[in-house]
């Protein structure tokens, strides 16, 4: 949606999204509009003036301000980036970059509506973004045991009834495998809860890896 709004907003500059890793210490593509090689690259967050200062970061090549690293290349005429922030989190940046590229006319600089266009953009996919995930969070926590990963006995009575209803209307076969951990008490009242809680977690991780795609473990 942003980069198909971006077009039309930005004619004559290419841009990215870029998402900060989980581990914080990446930037990577997530969406983009236009020709610069520039916005196909991964980077660091050091390597963004706009994420170390918190803020709205602009550079023509008259200008004395610092450039970006990570939009250093011949060619680039000017640049603008934004930080995705949102409650309280950064989840990355939006980035305008003027280059030069075949016979096409960039702009030299990226003009002061446009840098405003664009904050009211960043600030508005910032907040989606923030939605997003929380929705996301939130959908986890509804279908999810907090301990194992597996999905909750709610979310089985769901699947099931979809799936037998399946089965009956094609009139085929349905399997259903019940595990049972042997003398689980009797090792959780010697070796404590935390002992009993490492074994649910293995047992957790050994069902995600080894079921075959489309089944299900709860």
């Amino acid at each position: 949606v942003i980069s198909s709004a971006a077009q039309k907003l930005f004619p004559g500059l290419s841009g990215a999204v870029f998402f900060m890793s989980q581990s914080k210490n990446l930037l990577e593509p997530a969406a983009s509009w236009g020709w610069s090689s520039l916005l196909e690259q991964v980077f660091s967050p050091d390597d963004c003036w706009a994420l170390r200062r918190g803020r709205l970061h602009h550079w023509h090549k008259d200008d004395v301000t610092v450039r970006c690293p990570h939009c250093e290349m011949d060619g680039c005429l000017a640049s603008l980036c934004l930080p995705l922030i949102a409650q309280g989190e950064t989840l990355g940046i939006v980035c305008l970059v003027a280059d030069v590229y075949e016979d096409l006319q960039a702009p030299d600089m990226i003009s002061k509506p446009s840098a405003q266009l664009a904050g009211a953009m960043a600030e508005q996919a910032a907040t989606s973004l923030a939605n997003i995930r929380l929705r996301e969070r939130l959908q986890v926590q509804a279908t999810r045991d907090p301990l194992t990963g597996l999905f909750n006995r709610r979310y089985l009575h769901e699947f099931l009834e979809r799936e037998l209803s399946n089965a009956m209307r094609k009139n085929r076969s349905l399997g259903v495998i019940m595990l049972d951990i042997d003398q689980f008490k009797e090792f959780n009242d010697h070796f404590g809860h935390d002992a009993g809680y490492a074994v649910l977690r293995e047992l957790g991780d050994y069902l995600m890896k080894f079921i075959r795609r489309g089944d299900l473990a709860c």
